[in-house]
């Protein structure tokens, strides 16, 4: 009989886990997948997950792309701002943004150890309000930020 219960709580225990696991990738903004202008929220695995644009989220995608043998080496020697601000291609609106210091910049890579990227790894960067408050639509809208 403890048989019996033990194996059925194992089993309830792995599908809520199996489904957690489910809902949990669907939602995650994947480097591979990521989209400049893609804005998103961040959970509470510290992990970038899909948001809506209209309502209030914590940032932004500004920039994705791989690493290649240069970007790798430059990742090691500047802040994460200036990495991102120096990207080629980067939208004037969010090196403004970089440069205003409004904003915490991170970088999301698919690398094993994230502080040592090598070639070929996916990346991207995105901007999240220094004050913590979220954002209301695009970073350059000028839709404000919730409870500004």
């Amino acid at each position: 009989m403890t048989g019996l219960v033990v194996g059925i709580v194992v089993t309830v225990a792995a599908v809520a886990f199996l489904a957690f696991a489910v809902v949990m990738g669907s939602r995650t903004v994947w480097e591979r997948d990521a989209e400049v202008g893609q804005c998103i929220d961040i959970d509470f695995l510290d992990d970038p997950i899909k948001a809506s644009c209209a309502e209030p989220h914590a940032g932004e995608v500004i920039w994705v792309g791989r690493f290649d043998s240069a970007l790798a080496d430059r990742f090691d020697d500047v802040s994460r701002a200036e990495f991102c601000a120096g990207l080629p291609g980067l939208e004037a609106t969010y090196r403004s943004a970089i440069e205003s210091g409004d904003y915490f910049v991170r970088v999301e890579s698919d690398s094993l150890d994230e502080s040592e990227p090598k070639r070929g790894d996916d990346f991207f960067c995105h901007l999240e309000r220094r004050d913590g408050k979220k954002l209301v639509g695009r970073i350059g809208d000028d839709l404000g930020t919730e409870g500004a």
